[in-house]
């Protein structure tokens, strides 16, 4: 259920007069464009809105609109408008003042009710928005440019402490640009290098060499060297022949060739093998079984021994377990 007034405020914006049974009627008034008598300043047709409070009588329109939306008789609906106009009525006397909605608020004055409209859409309608503006007429404009030609001149006003606060800004912004920004200061051509160069006479460039140092690099054995690895003796890049050998006690690096998940898969890499030479065993710990050809005491040992199989297994490694 909405309120009486919600009905009067949809009314009003579709009527030019609604009457409030014993209240009063709101009524209309529209008033054409028109321009001031200097013809600069034009203003837009309006829609004003008024209330009369003699006229008082019941048109009916009001409590239809109440029984449409309500779904009642026209008795109810009209016993419904008489309710609120009696407590409009009653806070009015009580409080000297009723404010009525959108459409604005009614004051009691000297014992005449007087009211004050709001600008809002439901009373200025489709002109809701429309405002006054100034058009100047091309003879006003000829006649300025024609001041400004023999000597006239412009006069702005312009807002001191405005100025002063955009200044402050620019100021600011310029300090931090300047603060945040690095500079700098090397004259010289860099050069992609690996170390320090000095440039020569002629324009090129020259590496200074201030300490010699020495890299570690891992290299396979000479022909002419020999490498034990526990009973086997490989000379050289010669193919070994049964490299594996049992793990025996602190034999703890492993020289790995296959790791797999399961038993099987080992067992199957190992029958799948076709070269005699080599004695493949399983190492199985953790859930991964591993395959390999030959076990030691340092990674170095095994790295070597690696270096002579690479041509049967490229991608064998060395695996530490206890």
């Amino acid at each position: 259920m909405i309120s009486v007034l919600e009905h009067i405020e949809y009314l009003v914006s579709r009527h030019d007069c609604v009457v409030v049974p014993g209240f009063g009627a709101f009524i209309a008034q529209h008033s054409p464009s028109h321009c001031d008598t200097d013809g600069i300043k034009w203003h837009c047709p309006e829609r004003q809105l008024s209330f009369n409070a003699d006229v008082a009588h019941n048109d009916g329109l009001l409590a239809s609109s109440v029984m449409r939306m309500e779904r009642c008789s026209y008795d109810d609906a009209a016993e419904m408008v008489r309710d609120s106009v009696a407590a409009y009525r009653q806070q009015l006397e009580a409080d000297g003042e009723l404010s009525f909605g959108k459409l604005g608020i009614f004051k009691l004055q000297n014992g005449s009710v007087v009211f004050v409209p709001y600008t809002t859409s439901d009373a200025a309608g489709e002109y809701f928005g429309l405002g006054a503006f100034s058009m100047v007429p091309l003879a006003v404009l000829d006649k300025r440019e024609q001041n400004v030609g023999h000597g006239g001149s412009w006069k702005f006003t312009v807002n001191k402490t405005y100025m002063k606060i955009a200044a402050s800004i620019i100021v600011l912004l310029a300090l931090s640009f300047a603060l945040s920004t690095p500079v700098a200061n090397n004259r010289q051509q860099d050069y992609a290098s690996m170390g320090d160069f000095r440039l020569s006479d002629d324009g090129g460039a020259f590496p200074i060499v201030s300490q010699v140092r020495e890299l570690a690099i891992m290299q396979p054995p000479a022909d002419d060297d020999s490498v034990v690895v526990k009973g086997y003796r490989s000379m050289g890049a010669e193919r070994p022949r049964n490299v594996a050998m049992a793990a025996a006690s602190g034999n703890n690096y492993y020289l790995i060739v296959c790791s797999v998940l399961s038993q099987a898969e080992a067992d199957k890499f190992i029958a799948h093998q076709h070269r005699k030479e080599y004695d493949f065993k399983v190492l199985s710990k953790r859930g991964k079984y591993r395959v390999y050809v030959a076990t030691g005491n340092s990674v170095k040992e095994l790295m070597q021994l690696k270096y002579a199989i690479a041509d049967d297994y490229p991608d064998a490694w060395v695996h530490y377990s206890r």
